[in-house]
């Protein structure tokens, strides 16, 4: 798992080339065993220390069904927001309430490389897939918090900034 501090948190992800990226099917696995080995509701693939754009969900409370986002794209936001409370598996340990659309639809490949469609998505899948895509693109939930939130948890931020400079020293 990479954690705050890593750069490859911060970077917007390449799409995946179907034909190119022969490396797909194990790197989905291993999406799905560390989604489920820290008990996540997704994971994007910069976590796992990889800068393409997948994403893979849980889609039930049981744990038991994933679902894989290749070149995941949101084609619509309900101009409807809600805040509710997040946590990220890079950002142990913090949480806040993050404003998100809704309702979204997207579009994304599946693992085979066909195209489908996620339609007017809501709840805590549309909140889950909106957090994940951020990931591709570089943004962490601590990017969305409140000036006020984010003030009440630097410390917090300075001391896993500090562990994550210690993890990549020892490697």
């Amino acid at each position: 798992m990479h954690y705050y501090g890593d750069k490859i948190l911060r970077t917007v992800v390449r799409l995946v080339n179907f034909e190119l990226d022969e490396n797909l099917p194990l790197l989905i696995k291993s999406m799905k065993i560390a989604l489920h080995q820290y008990n996540g509701d997704g994971i994007a693939a910069p976590q796992i220390g990889c800068s393409l754009s997948l994403i893979a969900i849980n889609r039930n409370d049981q744990r038991d069904s994933v679902d894989v986002l290749i070149n995941p794209k949101i084609v619509f936001m309900s101009n409807n927001v809600e805040s509710a409370c997040e946590q990220c598996l890079s950002l142990p340990g913090i949480s806040a309430d993050i404003m998100r659309s809704s309702v979204v639809t997207i579009c994304a490949y599946n693992e085979f490389g066909h195209q489908y469609v996620l339609e007017k998505v809501e709840g805590l899948l549309a909140r889950v897939i909106q957090h994940e895509i951020d990931h591709l693109n570089g943004i962490l939930i601590i990017d969305r918090m409140t000036y006020a939130n984010r003030q009440m948890i630097s410390s917090k931020l300075k001391v896993l900034l500090k562990s994550t400079k210690l993890r990549m020293k020892e490697k």
